[in-house]
């Protein structure tokens, strides 16, 4: 019996005659927030549903665990339990909870104990256990796994953050979507990558699975670089770069445009890079100028754009506009100009031999 995923949520709300919002971001926030219990619904403040959820976890540790097992010292039960769900979908063992827990927490346990403890939690159905794969041996890795939660709503119910960790989040709810769905799943391993799932069906068929928040902008940005897009609009602009500082100038304007229309950070600084790269090297100009520019406009004014990840990724987990944020943001928006201004005064031209800048040093 699993908890609503996403799709049961918003049914279930329907079917109650609770709003739904037109947003399906924001929804899937509150389903984040929230969780999948149905019960939790009857509750109409947040802070209602964790109480609720919190009260589910001590009423399993009563009614179910306490009538199962013996557990001798509680107090060391509950922070093996809090640990494992503060840290839900983070590769880990039993070597690295002990450790963690004697030298973060002052706990120590025996190994033989927190094994106990966690297969205590995996069968009282709180955590569930991922083992991961090495796909070049075709063997499974022993000692290494991680955990996911049964419900998202116990990691928020025994936490006062509400800020939303999209990547542990995301992987979570896709894990428990394959498990709901009959599927057998592991982390793949490849050396020191990592594919995030392996799934295997009912009907011994084999799926790779990879989550990602910002793979479109990535597509987005893949495609306009591809087919030149950018690179006709750049041209044009390369007239107006009057000298070093100049172009450093037009990068950092490039940057800000690609944020706004490319909504990923990595984009706007990529892109620009490997467009003006050439031109800063017939200048003179050393590789650490161009970076400068990059870092100085792409980096620092991506949580300035309402719809570029950076900005999507703070208003969501402040709970904040930009328009609200932007105008405290003073390093963000100066950055760029401060770094103009140092091109044009000549404090931060080097030249390829990474010393202060002359006309002459120009590569014919």
């Amino acid at each position: 019996m699993q908890t609503l995923d996403f799709g049961e949520y918003c049914q279930m709300k329907r079917f109650l005659g609770l709003p739904v919002n037109t947003n399906p971001v924001a929804e899937f926030d509150a389903y984040i927030l929230e969780g999948g219990f149905p019960k939790a619904m009857d509750y109409p403040g947040l802070a209602d549903k964790r109480a609720y959820v919190a009260a589910v976890i001590q009423e399993i540790f009563e009614k179910d665990i306490r009538r199962r097992v013996k557990i001798k010292n509680v107090s060391m039960f509950s922070q093996v339990r809090d640990y494992v769900i503060n840290n839900f979908g983070a590769t880990t063992s039993l070597a690295n909870i002990q450790s963690d827990l004697e030298s973060k927490r002052g706990v120590k346990i025996k190994r033989e104990t927190l094994a106990r403890y966690l297969q205590i939690l995996e069968d009282a159905k709180i955590v569930s256990k991922c083992a991961r794969f090495d796909l070049k041996s075709r063997k499974s890795l022993r000692g290494e796994q991680k955990y996911y939660l049964a419900d998202l709503s116990f990691y928020f119910a025994l936490n006062t953050d509400n800020r939303i960790n999209y990547g542990p989040v995301l992987e979570n709810i896709v894990y428990r979507y394959a498990r709901a769905q009959g599927c057998k799943v592991s982390v793949g391993r490849i050396g020191k990558l990592e594919c995030d799932f392996i799934l295997r069906n009912p009907e011994m068929g084999y799926a790779y699975v990879q989550v990602a928040m910002t793979i479109i902008a990535m597509m987005f940005g893949g495609i306009m670089e591809g087919t030149h897009q950018l690179e006709v609009v750049v041209n044009k602009l390369k007239k107006l770069a009057k000298g070093p500082a100049g172009l450093v100038t037009l990068t950092e304007i490039t940057c800000v445009i690609s944020n706004m229309t490319m909504p990923e950070q990595y984009i706007s600084i990529v892109v620009p890079g490997r467009m003006y790269a050439e031109e800063y090297r017939k200048m003179g100009l050393h590789p650490a100028v161009l970076s400068s520019a990059l870092e100085g406009a792409g980096t620092v004014t991506s949580p300035l754009v309402p719809w570029n990840t950076c900005g999507v990724y703070i208003s969501d987990t402040l709970d904040i506009g930009v328009a609200q944020y932007g105008i405290y943001a003073i390093f963000n928006w100066l950055m760029p100009v401060v770094n103009a201004l140092c091109a044009y005064v000549g404090i931060t031209l080097k030249d390829m031999d990474n010393k202060p800048y002359k006309k002459q040093a120009a590569a014919k």
